[in-house]
């Protein structure tokens, strides 16, 4: 079942001090994280990815895609909490 928008800024609100999620020019949800870039990010096949960009070394992309945003930024807090 889809998460609700209130379920989904209960998500975003985990990461938010002391930057906010913020929407690119583009659309995406970003945010800086400790040395990373977190970015939230509509695919063109209509499903979302992340992306967890260290300041140093490789951007590290979702292996699949997201039914929704709220899902991505759910699998994206996951990955965080598994010790990335």
């Amino acid at each position: 079942m889809p998460m609700t928008d209130a379920q989904l800024d209960a998500l975003l609100a985990e990461l938010a001090p002391p930057l906010p999620w913020r929407r690119s020019q583009k659309g995406n949800l970003f945010r800086r994280w400790l040395d990373m870039t977190l970015t939230v990010f509509a695919r063109r096949d209509g499903r979302y990815g992340t992306c967890i960009s260290p300041r140093k070394g490789p951007p590290r992309f979702s292996p699949g895609g997201y039914a929704t945003e709220a899902d991505a930024v759910a699998a994206l807090l996951e990955e965080l909490e598994g010790g990335q």
